[in-house]
């Protein structure tokens, strides 16, 4: 099998530059849009790769690389930095308010869903109590 040793050069090889952003054109993750690699063995996503390649070292959890670009794709140094989860939401946020209108729909569509949930289960007591 081959295996490619990424250096920051091999890395930036793999990208297209879109706008001011430099996409991976390597596997990008169906579900949410990272692109993925192989480093020492290991899975990481490749903006998390050129991280360690030009910072030397990855942060500390709860920290992560955060993008300021809001594009999963991009690799591009100077669009990464460090923050918390809360941090991206919070920007994310900031950088496109649709996304609350987003999170508010999905959160009712949770609450409809547990009600439902609830009103089977109580159902289903009532139809065993009714046959005891």
């Amino acid at each position: 099998m081959f295996k490619k040793t990424w250096t920051l050069q091999t890395l930036i090889d793999c990208t297209h530059l879109v706008d001011d952003c430099l996409e991976f054109q390597g596997y990008i993750e169906p579900v949410n849009g990272y692109g993925l690699t192989f480093y020492k063995g290991k899975i990481i996503r490749a903006h998390r790769l050129i991280w360690l390649l030009c910072f030397g070292s990855l942060p500390k959890k709860p920290d992560w690389v955060l993008h300021t670009c809001d594009n999963r794709k991009c690799i591009n140094p100077n669009h990464l930095y460090i923050g918390t989860a809360k941090q991206n939401t919070a920007d994310g946020f900031a950088r496109n308010p649709k996304m609350i209108q987003r999170r508010q729909n999905a959160n009712e569509k949770r609450r409809i869903a547990r009600l439902n949930y609830e009103r089977k289960q109580q159902y289903y007591q009532d139809v065993i109590t009714l046959h005891q």
